[in-house]
């Protein structure tokens, strides 16, 4: 592992009270460039870099500067991230298990053509440290937005359709 990549996950918990794991980080030189990822989604791209780089104590404070410069709030920078990585990692296998699913407990055929699952933030607004409360969103984005709590706080994940369609099912029924 890379002084960078140590350094950047020292420096992103003390800042936003998010952990990562030094999975989570990755660190690909391309072109010139150094391009940092979390969880599989781009940060930043540092131009005229090279690879002997991340092992300088000195560029990674410059990293360090960069990245606080481009974003004012690093930890709602890094939940967008995730955000973006559980649907993009987790959403293709789970909403069709869903739909599935959806279909057998007779949720109407019309609503079941519009609706669209998403991962969404559902902490309070005042939270500022650590990963946010995560709840998967069901909604056809005019009339039905349901919401279903699912834990992001122990990996590997293990969201479990039949359990996140029967509680969809109570929420859903509880809103009609």
């Amino acid at each position: 592992m890379s002084f960078l990549i140590e350094s950047l996950i020292e420096r992103l918990n003390e800042e936003s009270g998010i952990s990562l794991a030094t999975t989570d980080v990755k660190v690909e030189c391309v072109d010139g460039s150094i391009e940092i990822y979390i969880w599989n989604q781009l940060l930043i791209v540092i131009d005229d870099a090279e690879a002997s780089m991340v092992n300088d104590e000195a560029f990674a404070d410059e990293v360090w500067d960069l990245i606080i410069e481009d974003f004012f709030d690093i930890r709602e920078r890094l939940i967008e991230l995730k955000l973006l990585a559980l649907n993009e990692d987790h959403l293709p296998d789970l909403a069709p298990n869903l739909m599935s699913l959806l279909e057998k407990q007779k949720v109407d055929s019309k609503l079941l053509s519009s609706l669209e699952f998403i991962f969404e933030d559902i902490s309070s607004a005042d939270k500022d440290f650590g990963l946010p409360k995560v709840g998967l969103c069901f909604t056809d984005y005019e009339n039905v937005r349901v919401l279903v709590p699912v834990d992001i706080s122990k990996r590997p994940y293990h969201f479990d359709p039949t359990v996140i369609a029967e509680e969809f099912d109570k929420r859903f029924k509880s809103k009609v």
